[in-house]
């Protein structure tokens, strides 16, 4: 899918997140060259819908469009080791991500999600409810995420999840594990306004790998 699973289960249209600067469109904006999958944000003006937790779907005038890719409507799984080839080219307040998600927004695992005002600027983490909605992270530093593709890589299993970068452990969490299936998401896009000179910006996708641990018997 080229738009939010809810989306199309509620809408039958696209929408942006609160805090977003530019609307998803269903399709424009993901493009597919030279064995790859593009994720476009640019500047250019579009009529959309963005979701308030507030308000709900409320109409919005926006300066920017952006997209995502989503396997909500065709692939879901529990446990496993989950990967993509990824190579980002963002400056802030641009953000690119690539992360899992359920039937509601939480639980959520960002296996890479590259924000902030450095091109080092990233982080991984996995959101979960304990009462209130909780999060364990950590920040990626000292790699330049905008330099060359990198393998992104998250093992999950039912008492643990290691997050990876080029096959090295980058950090792990015991707590709050996901114990639903969950779907891919890779999105793109800004929050905030930015130098249209600075635009497009482009998330390219070499490949996606998803395994499931065989028992032996």
């Amino acid at each position: 899918m080229t738009s939010f699973f809810w989306a199309k289960a509620l809408l039958n249209d696209s929408y942006s997140l609160e805090g977003d600067a530019h609307f998803n469109t269903d399709g424009k904006n993901v493009e597919i060259s030279n064995n790859n999958a593009k994720i476009i944000t640019r500047k250019e003006q579009a009529k959309g819908k963005v979701w308030s937790t507030k308000y709900g779907f409320q109409p919005k005038d926006f300066n920017y469009t952006s997209g995502l890719i989503s396997t909500g409507n065709g692939f879901r799984q529990k446990y496993g080791k989950f990967e993509a080839k990824i190579k980002m080219n963002r400056l802030h307040p641009g953000y690119q991500a690539f992360w899992m998600v359920g039937e509601q927004m939480i639980p959520q695992i960002d296996i890479i999600n590259a924000q902030g005002k450095s091109n080092q600027g990233a982080q991984v983490a996995n959101y979960y409810k304990n009462g209130t909605v909780q999060r364990n992270f950590s920040k990626v530093s000292g790699l330049n995420l905008t330099s060359d593709y990198f393998i992104y890589t998250l093992e999950w299993s039912a008492n643990k999840l290691v997050w990876k970068i080029n096959d090295v452990e980058i950090y792990s969490a015991t707590q709050g594990i996901p114990d639903e299936p969950l779907y891919l998401i890779f999105s793109a896009g800004l929050r905030g306004e930015i130098d249209g000179s600075k635009l497009p910006q482009t998330m390219e996708i070499d490949w996606v790998k998803c395994y499931k641990k065989v028992e032996q018997e």
